[in-house]
């Protein structure tokens, strides 16, 4: 749990700085490249399977939180957003917000408690 509230003071300090003028679709397109950048540097250590096992079981749990986030797709090269950003206007920007977050805490979790933080 330590990690975890370490992972989430980092992406508040990031997000507070980077999205505070943003609108729900451009918090979104922000955590998708964050995320872009995330896959690109833990594929080549991890490998294309685990990440995409350990990405499904994060989606499954921010979809669970977040209904919208279900039409997050995992493909090779990452998570894919398109669905989600089509139907932009329709989520919250509340709800886009917290949910985006939520996803971005819980993947660097998961990732640093698999590989003791050395990612």
């Amino acid at each position: 749990m330590r990690d975890h509230a370490r992972h989430a003071k980092a992406v508040d300090a990031w997000l507070e700085k980077a999205a505070d003028a943003l609108t729900g679709v451009q918090f979104l397109i922000l955590i998708s490249t964050a995320l872009d950048a995330v896959w690109a540097r833990t594929r080549v250590t991890l490998g294309e399977v685990t990440l995409t096992a350990i990405a499904q079981r994060v989606l499954h749990d921010v979809s669970a939180r977040f209904p919208p986030f279900a039409s997050l797709m995992v493909e090779p090269d990452g998570i894919m957003f398109r669905e989600l950003l089509e139907r932009g206007g329709t989520i919250r920007e509340s709800e886009a917000r917290e949910g985006g977050r939520f996803l971005l805490v819980e993947l660097l979790s998961v990732l640093g408690n698999l590989t003791a933080e050395i990612l």
